[in-house]
């Protein structure tokens, strides 16, 4: 119905990828979890109606 999916292992690796420069360069946990939300959101497949 809401076309979740559970976070895995493959997700969590990319996370990481994705946010190991971020997360050099800031000590706000907000902007971490605000770009990981971004992330999950973009690359997720539209819900289907």
């Amino acid at each position: 119905m809401f076309g979740f999916q559970p976070f895995t292992m493959s997700h969590y690796r990319k996370a990481v990828h994705t946010l190991t420069e971020l997360a050099m360069q800031t000590n706000k946990g907000i902007v971490l979890a605000s770009a990981l939300r971004l992330a999950v959101v973009t690359d997720c497949d539209p819900v289907p109606q």
